[in-house]
């Protein structure tokens, strides 16, 4: 911390710009931490809970079902619950810290990658502050994507270490592999950072010649990390009953996820296209392959994603964004020297974060299950409901299921309120969040509905502040 104030205080960069990145930093910081006061778990989240509290499971490090997130699930979820329970509170907390602890890690990264503390400094800020940092930050089973950034991040620091990369010892290639492998045990997206850096080997050979065991070791991550992909995918699919993350390889595919994704996160495709243009040409025309190996590491990053219409989210997106956003902090510092710029960078992120920012007060993430696991245990005694054994919950409006995939023939606020696909989750998730004493069954609202049991009507989502219970119907020989 003493030397990233050293190196503002030293910095060429006008002060206003740190002045106002400060203003930005914090106030992100108190609606992150706001919002960890009013938001509550969601959907995974509770799934993760539940199933993780008493137990790591083990043996999911073999059967790699849900995402085979290992660190992101078991780890996380069972550390979590030791330490805090059911107070959702302190996990959104304890993912802020982590966020804090990423832009440091970051900071770092970038000094001993690029050699420019300034840059690095612009780059810890911009991570902090920028969509995707908070969507993960706003839904606490992101947790795993937070803690895959913590990995690559410390890859990409040991390794880049005075140099380190020129002289790999075994002990060396041990430890870059057990961060690998956490990259690999926390969210698989993120962690194609570690093979791209073949790139700037490429990009790199003349200055600094590196050894031909650095680029079979990177290759190799390549290979592990796009089998175990294969295996994921075929692992949720026999779960979740649909071809789970489906791959479209065609041309319009790739476009039409590009603008799904550039809307997203540039509000359009032709900033995004702009960028790009900009960035190559200047990379091109300067010779600066720091430039050019982010723009490619930005784009072999985002491969996974490109051919996937069906599943799309910027949680994925954080570290091909967070690339494009350094090498335009390298354009302006080093080759167009326009310090106004860099503010112009840091306050573009917050006019793309404002919807999100927006949506986040007015309906915290989870908010809406909080009022819903609250109003169902006092109506429980306000209702005297325990002469039942059970209850039934039917949306407000019918469910459709367009797709005819089994797995959505149940009402999406079922989904949201567990999240769990293999059939027993009124036995798993309402009898621990409300009271163990019943049988919770939900129903569509033509489906018969067994006489002398109360009915609570619910809005087909739980996503905003203003949906939950609607109605409980209380049998007339009560």
């Amino acid at each position: 911390m003493k030397t990233l104030i050293n190196s503002i205080r030293s910095s060429t960069i006008p002060r206003y710009v740190y002045v106002v990145s400060a203003f930005i930093v914090t106030f992100i910081f108190f609606f992150l931490f706001d919002h960890a006061l009013n938001g509550w778990f969601f959907q995974d989240d509770i799934r993760h809970l539940l199933v993780y509290k008493k137990s790591l499971q083990l043996q999911e490090i073999f059967t790699l079902v849900f995402g085979g997130r290992f660190i992101g699930h078991n780890v996380y979820w069972n550390t979590m619950y030791n330490l805090a329970g059911f107070n959702a509170a302190i996990y959104f907390m304890a993912n802020l810290l982590i966020i804090i602890g990423n832009s440091l890690l970051l900071y770092n990264f970038v000094i001993s990658f690029i050699k420019d503390k300034e840059i690095a400094i612009l780059s810890g800020i911009i991570y902090f502050i920028m969509i995707p940092t908070l969507h993960n930050a706003t839904w606490i089973c992101n947790a795993g994507h937070l803690l895959n950034h913590s990995f690559i991040f410390a890859f990409g620091y040991y390794y880049f270490f005075n140099d380190r990369f020129l002289n790999l010892s075994i002990k060396d290639i041990v430890m870059l592999s057990l961060l690998f492998l956490g990259s690999l045990w926390t969210a698989q997206y993120g962690a194609f950072f570690i093979p791209s850096l073949i790139f700037f080997h490429i990009l790199n050979y003349k200055k600094t010649p590196v050894k031909l065991k650095n680029i079979i070791l990177l290759f190799l991550y390549l290979i592990i990390l796009l089998i175990y992909l294969m295996i994921i995918k075929k692992k949720l699919t026999e779960i979740i009953g649909e071809d789970y993350a489906t791959i479209n390889i065609s041309i319009s595919s790739f476009i039409n996820t590009l603008v799904l994704y550039s809307k997203y996160a540039f509000k359009n495709i032709f900033i995004l296209l702009f960028i790009v243009i900009i960035l190559l040409a200047v990379g091109i025309a300067t010779k600066n392959n720091y430039i050019l190996f982010l723009l490619l590491a930005a784009g072999f990053c985002y491969m996974p994603l490109a051919f996937n219409e069906s599943k799309q989210s910027l949680n994925y997106l954080s570290v091909p964004f967070l690339l494009l956003n350094i090498g335009v902090i390298i354009t302006i510092k080093n080759h167009v020297k326009i310090p106004s710029l860099l503010l112009l960078i840091l306050l573009f992120n917050i006019v793309i974060d404002i919807p999100t920012l927006k949506d986040r007060a007015d309906n915290p993430m989870g908010s809406s299950i909080k009022q819903f696991v609250y109003t169902m245990k006092s109506a429980i005694w306000q209702y005297d409901l325990h002469n039942y054994k059970k209850i039934y919950f039917i949306p407000l409006k019918k469910h459709e299921n367009p797709t005819k995939t089994a797995v959505y023939d149940i009402p999406i606020f079922w989904h949201q309120i567990g999240g769990i696909y293999d059939g027993e989750f009124e036995k798993k998730v309402l009898p621990q969040l409300i009271d163990p004493s019943f049988e919770y069954i939900v129903k569509n609202t033509d489906d018969p509905i067994p006489p002398g049991y109360p009915v609570v009507v619910v809005d087909n989502f739980l996503f905003k502040k203003d949906e939950g219970i609607k109605k409980i119907i209380i049998p007339r020989d009560k």
